[in-house]
């Protein structure tokens, strides 16, 4: 699992491109402006960043710049611009874009290139989704409790979670990374799915306000999201549960 920042300001195409990866085992976030972007990457740290070239706020370059001459990261960068307009496409490569894809992009060209820029980062496509298998201690437990308890008032963020951590963005990273083997995001998961699991398998809930309830404001992401964590649907997943009962 790779964890995407998708800046785009067309809301349906921003949409789309998170639904795909979504299903495809990836973390996403959507950022509309060049700002917004800025503020993620600095308290975030997105793997992979897929960007558009003209932006409310300034252009694709702006957020290149800042990603790597003021931050000095080396994450990969894709940028999204017409298939006609190769200045645009070669402007970006020029201000140090990984890679390129044309709009209207196909979607299997973009899987394809965000699955191998996650190999190289040494992440897989998905998930260990075995809640058990996050071994107990006390700081472990404390995560858990925090994520959930932010995830339930909507406000979960790194820089949420480590202001209740008592631990700064990075230092919370790390922490995690040392002691569970995994990154943020993929803790994020892990929380998400298992208490999606116990909730749809309680059956107080339905489908809709189960995924409100694990932190997802569109019912097609939360579905997208668990079918590429479980491998089937929600609602399979309740009907399944409810047979066994």
């Amino acid at each position: 699992m790779a964890a995407i920042l998708i800046v785009e300001d067309n809301q349906s195409l921003a949409e789309t491109i998170k639904d795909i990866l979504l299903s495809h085992g990836h973390y996403c976030e959507i950022s509309f402006g060049i700002k917004s972007a800025k503020a993620f990457v600095e308290n975030d740290m997105p793997d992979i960043v897929i960007l558009d070239f003209y932006l409310p706020d300034g252009t694709a370059i702006n957020l290149i710049n800042y990603i790597r001459v003021e931050k000095k990261l080396n994450l990969p960068i894709i940028g999204i611009s017409a298939a006609h307009d190769d200045v645009l496409k070669f402007k970006v490569l020029e201000a140090g874009a990984n890679d390129h894809i044309n709009k209207p992009f196909n979607a299997q060209e973009l899987i394809f290139k965000v699955n191998n820029y996650a190999a190289m980062l040494g992440k897989p496509n998905k998930p260990n989704t075995d809640y058990e298998k996050i071994n107990n201690s006390l700081f472990e437990n404390l995560l858990i409790d925090e994520i959930e308890s932010l995830i339930h008032n909507q406000k979960l963020s790194l820089p949420a979670l480590a202001k209740r951590m008592k631990l700064s963005t990075s230092g919370l990273s790390k922490k995690i990374k040392r002691i569970t083997g995994k990154s943020y995001f993929d803790i994020i998961a892990i929380v998400k799915i298992t208490k999606a699991k116990k909730l749809l398998a309680r059956g107080d809930n339905n489908i809709s306000q189960v995924a409100l309830l694990t932190g997802f404001k569109r019912v097609s992401h939360f579905s997208s999201f668990f079918k590429a964590m479980e491998g089937i649907s929600p609602k399979k997943f309740e009907l399944t549960n409810k047979k066994s009962k």
